[in-house]
């Protein structure tokens, strides 16, 4: 009998250390400072509840389950991330100043949207190898030379510029200063720069609850899974980070290219919105770069 009263005691002290625990546990996740003054911003219930799990000051103080009815709209001030990637290859010169104009435009226009945002940028080209990339000893530091072009950077197939800032000013500064770079074809390398952003979320700098967003404008079509055999790429590329610390790919000729599937379930695993800005491109491309921009 005593043995029973012991192990119901015993059960019971139990139960409160795991709920004292868990409230504490709650209190400590929801303490963060940047949720607590989210949450204050919002109006409404709604608003609160969509702002984040710990955003309850609708609830009363005993979180007794209520019924209510809500009209749904997006939370004030929700954090955003948008990654401005740019496409450098040397049919891009006609339009480098309205890249350029856009990258420094975008702080204005996404204040409409949202004050709490972050920018960052990179860019790319193409597999520096034949028959993408000028291999002649002349043409590899200088792949414009045959362009008769002056300020023409060094090829590379992505190169990550600048990590996530709320600093407008060196964001709007490292766009400015963007360069035109060149390749032998017409297709580039969008694909793997894309996949190094969704893999690198770290070094990328991506938070983990902000809606997350890659701009791409271009004017060309793109390179798939299979276009790397020809530059001696033939290792299917996985979800491993192959960004160095001063934001080059280091694997750029052995990994062939992604497939537009990978970069679609990556797209939907991350939850990231790609949206592409083309010039010049059929309308089958289009419609296959719209669905990429259409996933969760």
């Amino acid at each position: 009998m005593h043995l029973i009263h012991f192990i119901t005691i015993t059960i019971i002290i139990l139960l409160i250390i795991i709920k004292v625990k868990s409230q504490t546990d709650q209190m400590t996740k929801c303490s963060d400072t940047n949720i607590q003054k989210l949450c204050l911003d919002q109006d409404t219930c709604d608003e609160c509840l969509q702002a984040d799990p710990c955003c309850n000051w609708c609830y009363d103080g005993v979180y007794i389950p209520v019924n209510f009815t809500f009209t749904y709209k997006s939370a004030k001030n929700y954090p955003l991330d948008l990654y401005y990637l740019g496409d450098l290859s040397v049919s891009m010169r006609e339009h480098l100043s309205i890249f350029k104009t856009v990258g420094k435009d975008l702080p204005n226009n996404l204040t409409q949207l949202t004050k709490n945002y972050r920018l960052a940028y990179g860019s790319f080209l193409d597999k520096i190898g034949m028959p993408f990339y000028f291999t002649a000893p002349e043409s590899f530091d200088n792949p414009c030379l045959n362009l008769l072009l002056d300020d023409c950077e060094k090829g590379y197939l992505f190169r990550h510029r600048l990590g996530f800032t709320k600093d407008t000013g060196k964001f709007a500064e490292e766009v400015s200063s963007s360069k035109i770079t060149a390749n032998v074809d017409d297709l580039d390398g969008a694909l793997d720069a894309i996949l190094q952003i969704l893999v690198c979320g770290r070094k990328m700098g991506w938070s983990v609850n902000s809606r997350k967003i890659i701009l791409l404008p271009t004017d060309s079509l793109l390179h798939t899974a299979g276009d790397g055999i020809l530059v001696g790429a033939v290792l299917q590329p996985n979800s491993t980070c192959l960004i160095d610390d001063d934001g080059n790919h280091i694997s750029p000729l052995i990994y062939d290219y992604p497939s537009v599937g990978q970069i679609d379930a990556l797209l939907r695993e991350k939850k990231d919105m790609l949206y592409i800005e083309e010039r010049n491109i059929n309308e089958r491309v289009v419609l296959n770069i719209t669905y990429i921009g259409l996933c969760e």
